[in-house]
């Protein structure tokens, strides 16, 4: 059974928790404390430790304060960006919890439709799936599974808002969202600057994981959990 809502669940608290570290942001008290967090032990170090040769000018203590001084300066600068690093491995975050429900995707197919996997075995292709970067996972879906991209973002089911909001989107674009999350993950670069950019692409999530568990269950006649949760709902 494809776990879609619980993937809602995930993007959701996973959205919530950083809109809400960025909203309320650090107080200067917090960024001090963690600034000295983050550079204590220099002085016990430098002074227990036999770091010098000859006779550097000054006592160890003295140097030990000065380098822990600098120490701080950087902690400090770094610690003030911590708002934004929390926005930039949202994005890594998110598009984990995407891969897992791709993952999901294929590993119901295969069960149900155990005759796709006459190029390699199940646990062949579910473990080779986990391992590939986003192009090549867009490609066993549309090789494979037979989804193609206008099937893929078809969101038809939704409003006239949600259509038009993501009237552009395709696969260029989600690789794009894809080579942002590289970015931050490998680099610490800061791809993404404002909370709105973040939550388009957890919106986009939402909807390509209602859309893919729909088709998936119209195509390929798999189960998803919200549409049994729908089916066992009775209205009085």
């Amino acid at each position: 059974m494809i776990e879609d809502f619980k993937t809602l669940g995930r993007l959701g608290k996973c959205y919530l928790f950083v809109e809400n570290v960025v909203g309320l942001g650090l107080t200067d008290r917090s960024k001090t404390l963690m600034a000295h967090r983050l550079s204590s032990g220099i002085r016990e170090m430098i002074i227990k430790g036999d770091y010098f040769s000859g006779n550097p000018s000054g006592t160890l203590k003295e140097i030990a304060g000065k380098i822990e001084e600098n120490i701080y300066k950087e902690n400090a600068a770094i610690v003030n960006n911590y708002t934004i690093w929390v926005l930039n491995y949202g994005l890594v975050l998110l598009c984990s919890i995407f891969d897992d429900f791709l993952y999901e995707v294929v590993q119901e197919i295969t069960t149900v439709h155990p005759e796709l996997c006459s190029w390699f075995t199940r646990t062949e292709i579910l473990a080779s799936f986990m391992n590939k970067n986003i192009k090549e996972k867009i490609s066993v879906i549309v090789n494979r599974l037979r989804i193609t991209e206008g099937e893929f973002f078809d969101f038809t089911l939704f409003t006239q808002e949600v259509q038009i909001k993501f009237k552009d989107a395709d696969f260029s674009k989600l690789i794009e969202i894809y080579k942002k999350r590289d970015k931050a993950a490998h680099t610490d670069s800061y791809v993404i600057r404002d909370i709105n950019e973040l939550q388009k692409i957890k919106d986009l999530f939402d909807k390509l994981v209602l859309n893919l568990s729909l088709k998936t269950r119209q195509k390929w006649g798999t189960t998803s959990k919200l549409a049994e949760m729908i089916k066992a709902t009775k209205i009085k």
